[in-house]
């Protein structure tokens, strides 16, 4: 618990999300960091978000999708290529 993966959105658009809790079955809860309003349609529904407050939310059950296309609501780790990215 603790780390960081990504969460995959509607649009297939990732947002980084912390990990807070991991179930028996696999499945992670986190709290998500988006980028603005601009993101209020594109929440898969597992996200649970008030906008009028912080760019965050709190996300349940979250499966996880290694596949070259990840489905909307999964979360994967953090790609090497990405990570470099963001640090740009």
């Amino acid at each position: 618990m603790g780390g960081f993966v990504e969460f995959v959105m509607k649009d297939g658009t990732t947002r980084d999300m912390a990990v807070t809790g991991v179930g028996k079955n696999g499945k992670i809860n986190g709290t998500l960091f988006f980028d603005g309003t601009n993101d209020r349609t594109n929440f898969p529904q597992n996200v649970f978000v008030n906008l009028d407050h912080q760019p965050v939310a709190w996300v349940k059950d979250v499966e996880k999708d290694d596949s070259p296309k990840p489905k909307p609501g999964t979360y994967h780790e953090i790609s090497e290529t990405t990570a470099v990215a963001k640090e740009k």
